[in-house]
């Protein structure tokens, strides 16, 4: 577990680091204090930073823990994988609806509220957030 945390914290590091530097290739808006550089910079600073609180954690705290569940990771993976197959069919809240109930079932949530409270009000706040406040729209499928 210390050697793969450590091969992915380096990962993350320059991963921010060449993401932050290549923003600076990005057009600047004419007359706006932010460009579309801005929120990507952002990103790229926490990636940097989640990378080297990882790689520091990985060296100086010696946490050995148990290896995962391979089929848990895997469930997960493939839950993801089929989030993204449907979206263009379904669209999106129809199949985040699906997703999250997925990642709850591949968790074991014993709580049976939980799988109705939880995708309902996520949806509510991407769509409040998004669709409401940001005027971004998420994608349609061809079914909804």
């Amino acid at each position: 577990m210390k050697t793969s945390n450590i091969i992915a914290s380096t990962i993350f590091i320059i991963g921010g680091i060449l993401v932050f530097f290549y923003t600076n290739s990005f057009p600047s808006t004419p007359g706006e204090d932010v460009g579309s550089a801005f929120m990507p910079k952002i990103y790229a600073s926490f990636l940097t930073i989640l990378g080297v609180i990882l790689l520091f954690k990985s060296i100086f705290i010696n946490n050995e823990e148990g290896k995962g569940n391979i089929v848990k990771i895997i469930m997960y993976i493939l839950t993801f994988t089929i989030f993204i197959i449907l979206i263009p069919i379904l669209g999106f809240y129809v199949s985040a609806i699906i997703f999250l109930i997925m990642l709850l079932v591949i968790s074991k949530e014993r709580n049976k509220f939980y799988y109705l409270i939880l995708p309902i009000g996520i949806i509510v706040f991407i769509y409040l957030l998004f669709q409401q406040l940001l005027n971004v729209p998420l994608p349609e499928g061809l079914l909804f």
